[in-house]
């Protein structure tokens, strides 16, 4: 049997670790770095003022914990699968962290750890180095949001709406929970633009999907489908379970009444309600009730007395 040879730190690195060691305190104080040091039980013994300011910290409150104290509970269980025996992490290289933030936010940075060993290459004390993404992460799901929502009305597209309905067809397969489908084709926009303007049609759209948001239950999703197609998926809900919502949602835009420079009318629309098929794809879905609300007659409520 073949032995390992022992492994023998540096003298030269272990000499330049032990004395820049010494100036730890004083290189903290002015550095713009997110950085913080932790002894060899991974309590935190110095933190530069750049990482206490950005995770909303005081000295006195950070020296002597560790810093799974102070990240969420996923990124702490995670990174407690790198870290030794003692406790200590071992070397990590842009490691994802999310930080608990004082003011209940959450920091999203990459933790990068340098460990400094002893002659027997037994950690002494270990680097940390942060690098914040929050921003970034911020801009990145701003940027996911205006792509899967309209720009106008800020319902679903059609696109990312049609893969909520495959997602919700792939869990209905599994589980076995009815879903229903409401289509609702507003009428006369067309009209609407060409006599009062495109403003003011667009703030007909809004308001039809601001109607449809206070209507509509938690986890009901809301698309438009094309011009004034407007379409929910109602989750857990069989038809006679939906049949209640759509009459709610059928007189409340009934009730709409668009008024500018002496054109006047109420939201008038055609309306489908489909319950969603084990065979069904969003495609087949979406025709069936699109198909369904074009041979349907437009509903209008009038003002009430």
């Amino acid at each position: 049997m073949s032995l390992a040879a022992p492994v023998v730190p540096d003298p030269t690195r272990v000499r330049a670790h032990e004395g820049l060691g010494a100036h730890w305190p004083a290189i903290l104080q002015v550095s713009p770095l997110l950085l913080c040091v932790l002894d060899a039980q991974g309590r935190i013994t110095e933190a530069s003022q750049a990482w206490l300011q950005r995770i909303g910290r005081r000295a006195d409150a950070v020296l002597g914990r560790r810093p799974c104290d102070f990240m969420t509970d996923n990124s702490a269980s995670d990174l407690q699968r790198f870290s030794g025996p003692t406790g200590v992490l071992g070397s990590l290289r842009d490691h994802p962290c999310d930080w608990r933030h004082p003011d209940g936010g959450v920091l999203s940075m990459h933790l990068t750890t340098l460990a400094q060993r002893d002659e027997r290459g037994r950690p002494t004390s270990i680097l940390c180095v942060f690098e914040d993404f929050t921003e970034r992460q911020e801009l990145t799901q701003r940027l996911e949001h205006a792509s899967r929502s309209d720009s106008l009305t800020g319902a679903w597209t059609r696109a990312w709406f049609s893969e909520l309905l495959r997602v919700q067809m792939n869990q209905g397969r599994a589980d076995g929970p009815p879903a229903c489908l409401l289509l609702m084709q507003a009428e006369h926009f067309r009209e609407l633009n060409d006599t009062c303007g495109h403003s003011v049609g667009d703030a007909a759209l809004c308001s039809i999907v601001a109607t449809l948001r206070r209507l509509v239950r938690e986890g009901d999703c809301i698309g438009r489908l094309s011009g004034a197609s407007f379409a929910v998926l109602m989750p857990g809900a069989g038809l006679q379970a939906a049949h209640p919502l759509v009459e709610r949602v059928r007189r409340a835009l009934g009730d709409l009444e668009i008024r500018h420079s002496g054109y006047q009318r109420h939201i008038e629309a055609r309306y489908a309600l489909i319950e969603l098929q084990a065979d069904d794809t969003p495609e087949s879905a979406l025709a069936r009730a699109e198909h369904a609300v074009s041979g349907r007659r437009r509903a209008v409520s009038g003002p009430r007395a």
